[in-house]
C-alpha cells in the first residue's frame, strides 16, 4: 500500500497496513530540521 499526502510518500506491507487505520503521519520543523510525528487513536502519540 502506498499513501501520498502533501509530498510525503510512505509505503506500508499490505499485512500490517490495517494496523495503521485511522493513524495520522506528520512532520513538525525546528531550528534543527524537525521530526516526524505519529498520532493513532488506540496508540496514543509517539
Amino acid at each position: 500500500m502506498t499513501i501520498v499526502n502533501e509530498g510525503m510518500r510512505v509505503y506500508l506491507e499490505d499485512r500490517v497496513a490495517r494496523w495503521f487505520d485511522g493513524a495520522e503521519l506528520g512532520f513538525q520543523s525546528d531550528p534543527w530540521g524537525g521530526e516526524f510525528t505519529f498520532q493513532h487513536p488506540n496508540l496514543g502519540g509517539c
